[in-house]
């Protein structure tokens, strides 16, 4: 007679967090949309200079290339790296500044009162429809 032991589960496996693809043509599509000033840039123009560049071997690949440029540039600017201004112009993203917190108020110390603050005859209000009032 055999004896097997029980198998214990398995944990489950941690899952991977998805990684950013990072392509060569992305690299090229920052280096072109970052301008020292921070203006917008026109799409079309980087996407054809970025083209030219390449120098694909017929008209089909150099569509092919466009549409994985512009495909490219739709990544960017779902990750945030890239944010459009209007239609035809984009940018790259600024860093976000933390917001900063105002500055706390000085505590006022008040000047102590010369005759005591609580009332010596001893009344009570309550609210509601049963108002007591004592009085001694």
């Amino acid at each position: 007679m055999i004896v097997l032991a029980f198998d214990q589960p398995k944990p489950a496996p941690i899952p991977v967090p998805p990684t950013p693809v990072v392509d060569r043509l992305d690299g090229k599509l920052v280096e072109l949309i970052d301008q020292p000033d921070g203006e917008p840039i026109l799409i079309w123009p980087v996407v054809h200079e970025i083209v030219e560049a390449e120098h694909p071997a017929d008209r089909t690949r150099r569509r092919l290339l466009v549409a994985r440029l512009l495909c490219r540039l739709r990544g960017l600017l779902r990750a945030g790296k890239v944010e459009r201004v209007d239609k035809a112009h984009v940018r790259l993203r600024q860093p976000v500044k933390p917001p900063t917190k105002p500055a706390p108020k000085p505590v006022q110390n008040t000047p102590s009162v010369p005759f005591p603050t609580v009332v010596p005859t001893p009344t009570f209000r309550g609210g509601g429809q049963y108002c007591r009032v004592f009085d001694a």
